[in-house]
């Protein structure tokens, strides 16, 4: 019998606390966990997404990926101020507020909010048509997060 990692401890009940119930009325299944190495992660997928929930050195995630294509998951806080800005698309907003939409950070509770309350945006983006598109506006608003916090011009 393997004993767990503090990793998979922490990560599942971390799920049990903030997602099992959002999973569970979604129709997710676990497809996939791994424990190797300083952390662990579990793998769901339904007719529409995949998700990551991911413990990695103690500091827990979600990243979603397509159904479609390779496995190709991204943050859910990049997901999260693609889905702000283009809440916003029909009001000019400052630099300012674009660098905090950028920079907004979710605790746990929000991940799991933002899975629940915007389930009909994610679907869409990563829906067949749209989900390579959605990629490519993510990574470049991860480029654009990066230069913001670390200076790279």
């Amino acid at each position: 019998m393997n004993k767990k990692t503090s990793y998979e401890i922490d990560l599942d009940a971390t799920i049990d606390k903030y997602f099992i119930k959002i999973l569970e009325k979604l129709n997710f299944d676990l497809y996939a966990e791994d424990n190797q190495g300083m952390g662990a992660l579990k793998r769901y997928k339904n007719m529409y997404l995949k998700l990551q929930i991911i413990n990695d050195r103690g500091l827990i995630n979600l990243d979603i990926s397509s159904k479609f294509g390779k496995e190709d998951f991204r943050d859910v806080e990049l997901i999260s101020s693609l889905i702000e800005l283009d809440k916003q698309s029909d009001k000019e907003i400052g630099k300012w507020q674009y660098e905090k939409i950028l920079q907004n950070r979710l605790d746990l509770e929000n991940q799991a909010k933002l899975l629940s309350e915007d389930w009909d945006t994610l679907v869409k983006l990563f829906s067949f048509w749209s989900y390579k598109k959605t990629i490519k506006k993510i990574d470049v608003l991860g480029l654009k997060r990066s230069n913001i916090m670390f200076g790279n011009k």
